[in-house]
């Protein structure tokens, strides 16, 4: 096995920028590396967390909000999906404005069987914490989800569900910008 460092427009040419999360910076507010490697990679990028998971990728949690993000994330964890157990996409919010039920269907005609949970909007809570208890709740090892729909620069100051992730999650993630 080969180990390659690379900068961030280096990771374009890979199918797959894998970054680790140290215990010494989990608790910091954001990272450029990480940001930087999703925005101008045009990658999928993969977020490992501080602690190895014992599975990756046998039962997938999809973040689904129907934006050209969450399709671009979809379309990159295809090849995961298909060999997946079991994949649950989760809305949170508004199913009208989601598109959940042709994201089933567009899994099930790649042979994947995919089941859509419909998370209500929880006054005070963030989209990114819910998305984040949904996948726990079904028992997800990978969160995968468009990330940055509105901008770092925007999600710092308004928040956003992938600012909230990248701060709490000790789930795996996959993101796609």
């Amino acid at each position: 096995m080969q180990l390659l460092v690379f900068t961030r427009p280096q990771a374009r040419f890979f199918d797959l920028a894998v970054l680790g999360r140290s215990d010494r910076v989990a608790d910091e507010p954001h990272s450029d590396a990480i940001e930087q490697t999703l925005l101008v990679s045009g990658r999928p990028v993969l977020l490992a967390p501080a602690k190895p998971a014992k599975t990756l990728g046998e039962n997938v949690a999809l973040g689904w909000n129907g934006s050209p993000e969450a399709v671009r994330a979809l379309a990159a964890a295809l090849p995961l999906l298909a060999a997946s157990r079991a994949v649950t996409i989760i809305s949170v919010g508004d199913a009208k404005t989601s598109d959940a039920a042709e994201a089933v269907a567009y899994l099930g005609w790649h042979g994947v069987s995919a089941r859509h949970r419909l998370v209500p909007a929880v006054s005070g809570v963030g989209a990114g914490q819910q998305l984040l208890s949904a996948a726990r709740e079904a028992d997800a090892d990978l969160l995968v989800m468009g990330g940055y729909g509105r901008g770092p620069w925007r999600e710092m100051f308004f928040g956003g569900a992938t600012r909230e992730l990248l701060a709490a999650s000790l789930l795996p993630l996959l993101l796609v910008h």
